[in-house]
């Protein structure tokens, strides 16, 4: 990022600060505007990491910067940008169904198996992200998965999940107007 870009985003982030204090005190438009300052900075952080080379650690490969890489691979380049920062394990898949994952040039370590630790990865995640047999009250039907149950009354995997988290009261109805409302079991 140029230096009169960054100059520009400093320059506002102090008058935003600025203004949005009366008397030690915080205003409620004062507190958006510390969420506008805390968005503008993360937006600044990302755009200081445009300029960084990324390497595709499945192949080797170096693009100058992840913009580049997904438009060579197809991929949106703020999925790699997060891959690289370490915010996702991985951003895309190749030809033969392998997940890609990205690093930063700097981060890349020569001879890393990032495969075998993105498999380990997987295999240590949190018990709530594995599948769970799920419960629809109002039938009593016991599903595998949420995918299983989704299939069997044509429903968003998603709202059936907000649903068992308790999130959303109800996903789909049955025939009669009865609204399913389910649980993890």
């Amino acid at each position: 990022m140029p230096d009169e870009q960054k100059e520009k985003i400093s320059s506002s982030l102090k008058k935003t600060l600025a203004s949005d204090k009366m008397n030690g005190q915080r205003s409620k438009a004062g507190k958006e505007n510390a969420n506008a300052i805390a968005t503008l900075r993360r937006l600044a952080k990302e755009r200081i990491q445009i300029d960084k080379t990324v390497v595709l650690t499945n192949t080797k490969e170096e693009f100058s910067n992840h913009i580049e890489a997904g438009n060579i691979y197809g991929i949106q380049n703020n999925k790699i940008l997060k891959n690289c920062l370490g915010e996702t394990l991985t951003a895309g898949k190749n030809k033969e169904g392998n997940h890609l994952i990205w690093v930063f040039k700097e981060s890349f370590r020569e001879g890393f198996d990032y495969q075998t630790e993105l498999e380990k990865e997987y295999e240590t995640r949190s018990p709530q992200n594995a599948k769970r047999k799920v419960i629809c009250l109002p039938t009593g039907e016991v599903f595998d998965s949420i995918k299983q149950a989704s299939e069997r009354y044509n429903l968003q995997q998603a709202n059936l999940s907000k649903v068992c988290q308790g999130k959303r009261k109800h996903a789909g109805k049955l025939k009669d107007g009865t609204k399913l409302s389910w649980k993890y079991a």
